[in-house]
């Protein structure tokens, strides 16, 4: 599913809260003979890289589908528990690819019911994502290579607090047993109707009872 489904409802909260922020142009270029080594190989992690792989290059456009393959597993957590979600980001080429994309802003986690209502946030008031401190990441994969981003996540309702223009993300109650889905925006985007689209992963969601 493309993100635009997920963003569609996404009112503007504070700053850059609120819709997912525009897809630059990213590029995926040649393997690059100045990436360290820690940033290339068949095992990167997304955390990492943020921290040790930045650099000044400017994003450029992405990697068609057919070569960065995205994908999640299927989900199954308690009701209100902690799980990690692993989104894996796969060269599926027999060349290396190098990726330089933006690090923040990414990676919300979305939770729709059978009938496409937001099922993990109270109230209306929607947070897409917090910005934080947005660097660019250089890496290459080689071929068959996998970049992957760990989610801390649980199975709770989120909920904006705001005091004095100060807006926050607090935990609100458990989200119900039963099967949903589980949808997550990545860095890269792909065309779409003449202009870019956040690309995102599904995986099927079941939450048990305690």
């Amino acid at each position: 599913m493309q993100a635009k489904v997920l963003v569609a409802w996404l009112p503007i909260v504070l700053g850059c809260w609120g819709a997912s922020p525009p897809v630059p142009a990213r590029a995926a270029k040649p393997a690059a003979q100045s990436t360290p080594p820690a940033c290339s190989g068949a095992a990167i992690d997304f955390d990492q890289a943020a921290r040790r792989c930045t650099t000044d290059e400017e994003p450029a456009s992405d990697p068609s589908p057919e070569i960065l393959e995205l994908s999640m597993q299927d989900v199954e957590v308690v009701s209100g528990q902690p799980v990690e979600l692993l989104v894996q980001h796969r060269n599926a080429s027999s060349a290396p690819l190098s990726l330089v994309f933006t690090s923040a802003c990414w990676f919300t986690v979305t939770v729709f019911d059978d009938h496409d209502r937001v099922a993990n946030w109270e109230g209306e008031d929607i947070l897409a994502g917090v910005c934080g401190t947005i660097s660019t990441i250089a890496i290459t994969l080689a071929p068959g290579g996998v970049l992957t981003k760990r989610i801390g996540w649980a199975a709770r309702k989120d909920r904006l607090v705001c005091s004095n223009d100060d807006c926050h993300v607090a935990p609100g109650s458990s989200i119900a047993p039963g099967v949903y889905r589980l949808e997550i925006g990545t860095p890269f985007g792909e065309p779409e109707g003449g202009h870019a689209v956040v690309r995102s992963v599904s995986a099927k969601l079941t939450v048990r009872a305690l």
